[in-house]
């Protein structure tokens, strides 16, 4: 893949993700193979696009035609046709500019994530935005990932409890964290977006673990809002956001798994939106 989660040196891995722009000018790619387990050491992120960051990436205009791409793991694997995993980090004072997918096309690549807690997608496997402010001397930070003009035409399968199942994203998560600093009522604010856009899903979705949660567009989607004040003043504001917009799913979509928590949705399989006080995890919408 291009870009991959690296080695672990004590308790940060040191990564080598993709976080520039690739156009591919409506070229085709056909008959993509990708394989990878837990033997080869990099089997975390699986896709073309193994691991993509960075404040401003964009991946545009190219069909994935035909093949398979598979990502076993016992824990946490994130595998997609495209992207296994998109991982954006803003912290004030940046504030990023959006990670873009935008016309790109799955037509009959078949994707299989094994593995518990993991997410697998037709287009993305995971996708990760957070931003975090701090107080009112860097009051300000926003994180964007925008999925536009997508389709996948692929079979897509998750194996494993606590999985997430989608046919353009596996696993959504949006959350914005501000900070207050104590000696002003104004605080950070923070704001993590996803927008999923005009995407269409013709492929078949399925969860076979338990407690998993199964979607045409998304498998399950996570927004939150959290803040911090310090002292008797200042509050932080945070603003966590996933966004699906004109989409549509044809594809059948089976949760065959047991358990309270197992969701299967034509659009979404699970939504949740948490947040503390004066924060906020919008409802997905």
């Amino acid at each position: 893949p291009i870009g991959k989660l690296g080695v672990r040196i004590g308790s940060e891995y040191m990564s080598k993700y993709f976080g520039g722009y690739f156009d591919g000018n409506g070229k085709v790619i056909y008959n993509l193979y990708i394989d990878y387990s837990d033997s080869t050491g990099v089997a975390y992120y699986v896709g073309l696009f193994g691991y993509m960051g960075r404040f401003d990436a964009s991946v545009k205009n190219l069909t994935l035609k035909n093949g398979e791409v598979k990502g076993s793991r016992t824990d946490d694997s994130r595998t997609g046709a495209l992207v296994g995993c998109i991982d954006q980090k803003v912290f004030a004072p940046s504030v990023g500019k959006p990670i873009v997918i935008e016309n790109c096309h799955n037509e009959g690549v078949t994707v299989l994530g094994d593995g518990n807690n993991s997410s697998t997608g037709g287009i993305i496997g995971h996708s990760y935005g957070y931003a975090q402010s701090k107080d009112n001397i860097f009051p300000t930070s926003n994180s964007a990932i925008s999925i536009l003009n997508c389709t996948n035409s692929g079979d897509v399968t998750g194996i494993g409890s606590d999985s997430s199942v989608g046919g353009i994203i596996g696993h959504a998560y949006a959350e914005g964290k501000g900070t207050g600093d104590g000696r002003t009522c104004n605080g950070g604010h923070s704001c993590a977006c996803t927008m999923v856009s005009n995407c269409t899903n013709r492929g078949d979705i399925t969860a076979t673990g338990a407690n998993s949660s199964t979607g045409g567009i998304i498998g399950y989607g996570y927004s939150s809002g959290d803040g911090i004040g310090y002292g008797s003043y200042g509050y932080g504001y945070g603003y966590g956001y996933i966004m699906i917009s004109s989409c549509s799913n044809s594809g059948n979509v089976v949760g065959m798994g047991n358990g309270s928590l197992s969701f299967t949705g034509g659009i979404m399989g699970y939504g949740l939106a948490e947040g503390s006080t004066n924060n906020y995890g919008f409802p997905v919408t």
